[in-house]
């Protein structure tokens, strides 16, 4: 009996199962073989439909198996099936041995330190070991804080007197006191012989003077001159020789007003004839009148003011001239 083959359609399904497909390639056929023992009888199938009687033919000869045709071209790959429900998890199955140990990470951030614990129970005082040697002296520390002065103690006994030591250096001089009051003048001595007179010499110039004076008061001028105001008190210097006063002048920087004022020279403590007399604003000389003047009188000039009214002069300036006798 000759061997026939057809075609087997190929299915997406075959190339998705992941089985490789072949395509099968005939070779010549072979020669008949013999006829083999007979099969089994198969069961009786069911009876099919009876069909129209057909006419007898005549029986024709079997022909020649004609060549197998080229293979037809594969047929389009058919739409992909729904996906199947996902099956049922299997049991674990047994653990697998431990693998290598990998290698050690970086190292973490160090973590917040925990509270203190509460303090312990003192243990017991060890014994005292022995001394160890002394070590090398450490560098000086500061010095401490100065301590609270302690109380004063008792003054010991006086020691013996030290041996008197060199003269110093003389220091600088003290400032001159202020001038004392004029004491009293003592009684007029006996009047003594009178000398031969004597060439007569040039004359002597005295001056007084102050910076201001008080319009409404007594004061008195400075010997020489001086940038204080006029002194309250009187001051008087001694007549280093005897003559006569023919001459008194005043000088100063005018004051405002018509207020009248009197320089008066003062003898031994009281106001003599001689004298200038102007208003602030004015200036003086006289030269008329003649006091007569011994060897140690005291003389002083005083400001008396007068009537009206007016500002004080400045700069006040009285020259006294005496001619020796």
């Amino acid at each position: 009996m000759p061997v026939k083959f057809r075609r087997i359609g190929i299915t997406n399904n075959i190339y998705n199962s992941g089985f490789p497909v072949g395509r099968p390639v005939l070779g010549p056929t072979g020669p008949q073989g013999e006829t083999g023992p007979a099969g089994p009888t198969g069961p009786t199938g069911p009876t099919g439909p009876t069909g129209p009687t057909g006419s007898a033919g005549s029986i024709g000869p079997v022909g020649s198996t004609g060549p197998t045709g080229p293979t037809g071209p594969s047929g389009s790959t058919g739409p992909q099936g729904d996906k199947g429900e996902t099956g049922a998890t299997g049991d674990r199955g047994e653990t697998g041995p431990a693998g290598p140990t990998g290698s050690t990470g970086p190292q973490g951030d160090r973590a917040d330190n925990g509270a203190t614990g509460a303090t312990g129970d003192q243990g017991p005082t060890g014994a005292t070991g022995p001394t160890g040697p002394t070590g090398p002296q450490g560098d000086r520390g500061d010095n401490g804080a100065t301590g609270a002065t302690g109380d004063r103690g008792e003054t010991g006994a006086t020691g013996p007197t030290g041996p008197t030591g060199p003269q110093g250096d003389r220091g600088d001089n003290g400032a001159t006191g202020a001038t004392g009051a004029a004491g009293d003048r003592g009684a007029t001595g006996a009047t003594g012989a009178t000398g031969p007179t004597g060439t007569a010499g040039g004359s002597f110039l005295f001056y007084f003077g102050a910076t201001s004076i008080n319009v409404d008061a007594t004061r008195y001028l400075y010997p020489g001159s001086s940038t204080s105001a006029a002194s309250s008190t009187i001051i008087e210097i001694p007549m280093p020789i005897r003559g006569n006063v023919t001459k008194m002048y005043l000088a100063q920087l005018a004051g405002s007003g018509t207020r009248s004022i009197d320089y008066k020279l003062f003898v031994n403590g009281s106001a003599s004839g001689m004298g200038v007399s102007t208003t602030t604003s004015g200036t003086d000389a006289n030269t008329t009148d003649s006091i007569a003047i011994s060897l140690g009188d005291k003389i002083s000039v005083a400001s008396v003011p007068a009537s009206g009214t007016g500002t004080t002069p400045s700069n006040i300036m009285i020259v006294i001239v005496l001619e020796p006798t």
